[in-house]
C-alpha cells in the first residue's frame, strides 16, 4: 500500500509504541512549518514530541502527549 499523495513514510529504529496528541495542537504545530517537509521526533509515549521543519533549525514546536487508555 502506498502512502497518500504528499506523504512519505520512514522506518524507525527501536521498539514500537503508541502515542497520542491533541489533534488541534498537532495541527497548529504542523501548520507552523513553512517548508513542505516536517521532522517529528519522539522518544516515548510519556515524553513530549518535537516538530521541526526539515533542514531548518529556526522552527521548533514542542507538543505534549496525552495519555492513552490501551
Amino acid at each position: 500500500m502506498s502512502p497518500p499523495a504528499g506523504l512519505r513514510y520512514f522506518a524507525f529504529q527501536g521498539e514500537p509504541f503508541e502515542i497520542g496528541f491533541n489533534p488541534e495542537f498537532l495541527r497548529d504545530g504542523l501548520e507552523g512549518v513553512e517548508s513542505g517537509d516536517v521532522v517529528l521526533k519522539l522518544i516515548s509515549p510519556l515524553r513530549p514530541g518535537l516538530i521541526q521543519a526539515a533542514g531548518d533549525a529556526g522552527f521548533l514546536y514542542l507538543i505534549m502527549p496525552i495519555r492513552l487508555n490501551v
